[in-house]
């Protein structure tokens, strides 16, 4: 079993969470995986959760930075399971200079969790899924990176808390606009209620272009 990374290590997870959150998109400033002094021993272990349109980013930052390791992904879709692997496989290769194919699939998330030391997760599951996948996690006593919207309803957001509290792990949610816009946001809001637009008739929202087959997001 890997030793369990302490809390000045594990400030990591905010390192990460906080550049996903700003920039939605792999960015890391340092050296590269290759480069890194950091000893296996002492990288934070990874395992993604779920591997689609969200988490091909968010691992791709994970990838990059030099004091982790991607070491196991769940995924359902095989066809997807597939892609995750060889592509940390591959940046691994490359960054090494060596085959690599240590990276671990799972369809099962929970065979993942029972079989895999790990040091954190990635959760980027459908939003039903949220709350069961980060109180495993919790659990194992892992630190958590879970994707928006963290759960369907407020109870199972508190539950969520109380576990993160009682074990004393790094959690955060992702979410883009908030990290990076929420000051807008804050501005936007108390002209409208200040009244500088005038009478707000329609509001219109925008939650992006549909989903597209597998295929054409390689």
């Amino acid at each position: 079993m890997t030793k369990r990374i302490n809390i000045s290590r594990r400030s990591f997870l905010r390192t990460l969470a906080g550049t996903l959150a700003i920039t939605g998109s792999p960015f890391f400033i340092g050296t590269s995986f290759s480069q890194s002094k950091s000893p296996a021993s002492s990288r934070i272990r990874i395992g993604v959760i779920g591997y689609g349109k969200r988490a091909r980013p968010l691992m791709n930052s994970a990838l990059k930075q030099p004091d982790t390791q991607i070491v196991a992904i769940s995924e359902v879709v095989q066809e997807r399971l597939d892609h995750g692997l060889q592509t940390a496989n591959n940046f691994y290769s490359d960054a090494s200079g060596k085959k690599w194919d240590d990276v671990r699939g799972y369809i099962d998330f929970r065979e993942m969790l029972g079989k895999e030391s790990l040091d954190a997760v990635i959760i980027a599951t459908p939003d039903h899924w949220h709350s069961v996948q980060c109180l495993m996690a919790a659990d194992k006593k892992l630190d958590i990176y879970c994707e928006k919207p963290l759960t369907l309803n407020i109870r199972e957001g508190r539950i969520i808390s109380d576990a993160v509290k009682k074990h004393q792990l790094v959690f955060q949610t992702g979410s883009q606009q908030r990290s990076e816009f929420g000051h807008r946001f804050k501005k936007a809001a108390e002209l409208i209620r200040n009244g500088y637009f005038g009478e707000i008739k329609k509001v219109y929202v925008n939650v992006g272009a549909p989903p597209r087959p597998l295929r054409s997001t390689r």
